[in-house]
């Protein structure tokens, strides 16, 4: 029986602090690699055999594949981002996530390797794969990060998976006990997926993953429009990302209180708790916005073939963020 004057987490504030913040930059730095693929899909730099640098105006050219094989390349990393968490979270849940963590990251680090050299097109797919792979298993610092797994370590007090830190200053005074080593068991994989006949996660994963569809979609055609049709090169193209960005982060500082302010709205009607529609209160707006988003979609699109000039472009990219 687990002791009620037990704290639910031994970790000091600051190491808790430190370890939010060593996750986030990290995740933050896996973030930026991830989206350095896409600005490069149609000017690329390669290192030849003898070890020059040469210019290479056209990253289809060197593969000698079209536009869509390219397109493919970004298609199958999202696929394996989708189902690599069933199999890996599955994993984690049993093994501990530092086990995990670890050769993950060598994944990923060898996937950016491959992906930023590989010159056939073959490759450049399964290194793809294993970047999605990879991305989506959320890796971190898992070296230096303590094991986290509850079932594991309990509050913390407990010894498992144990970091280099742990490793030395613990180093022969752990015994081996039921405390801190359990057996293994199989995890249900398909678990995950016997969600999808929950009405609620499936239409909320079909409403979203239609949202995130635009979003790849206005990345991978802006990578194409931008070089072709506006002559920027890579680095322009990845700086007028930041019109995105700048629409996320202000969603962020807003949304939240758009939810909040809708919640007060239905609650000032002082219904039962039985009869409280808690997903209309929450969802109230949402509505008006995924409109929104559609007929900014269609907008964009016109004014991409009509070749505007690229900040009414860029204008319309950043409502499209503000939106979602």
């Amino acid at each position: 029986m687990p002791n009620e004057d037990e704290p639910y987490v031994i970790l000091s504030k600051t190491k808790v602090l430190a370890l939010v913040l060593t996750l986030s930059f990290v995740n933050v730095l896996f973030g930026i690699a991830a989206n350095l693929y896409v600005p490069s899909l149609e000017v690329v730099r390669r290192v030849s055999p003898r070890g020059r640098m040469r210019y290479v105006p056209n990253k289809r050219k060197d593969l000698h594949v079209s536009v869509e094989a390219i397109n493919l390349s970004i298609t199958v990393n999202f696929l394996a981002q989708a189902l690599s968490p069933t199999i890996f979270g599955s994993l984690a849940d049993v093994w501990g996530r530092r086990p995990i963590y670890v050769p993950v990251l060598v994944l990923f680090t060898i996937a950016c390797v491959g992906v930023a050299l590989t010159p056939y097109y073959w490759l450049l797919l399964v290194f793809r794969v294993i970047h999605g792979i990879s991305m989506s298993t959320t890796v971190t610092v898992a070296i230096f990060v303590p094991e986290t797994l509850r079932s594991l370590v309990g509050n913390g007090s407990g010894y498992a998976n144990p970091s280099l830190y742990q490793w030395w200053t613990r180093r022969g005074t752990v015994e081996e006990n039921v405390a801190t080593c359990r057996p293994l068991k199989l995890s249900d994989f398909t678990a995950p997926f016997r969600l999808l006949l929950e009405p609620d996660v499936l239409v909320s994963l079909i409403f979203n993953g239609l949202h995130y569809s635009t979003i790849i979609f206005y990345s991978v055609m802006n990578s194409h429009l931008f070089a072709t049709q506006y002559g920027l090169s890579t680095l322009q193209i990845g700086l007028t990302q930041l019109s995105s960005a700048i629409g996320s982060i202000s969603m962020l500082l807003v949304h939240g209180k758009l939810l909040d302010r809708d919640y007060q709205l239905m609650k000032k009607k002082n219904l039962p708790d039985a009869e409280f529609p808690i997903h209309w209160a929450r969802l109230r707006s949402v509505w008006v916005l995924a409109l929104l988003v559609q007929i900014i979609l269609v907008v964009y699109g016109w004014c991409a073939q009509i070749h505007v000039p690229l900040p009414v472009l860029l204008t319309l990219l950043f409502i499209s963020k503000r939106a979602k």
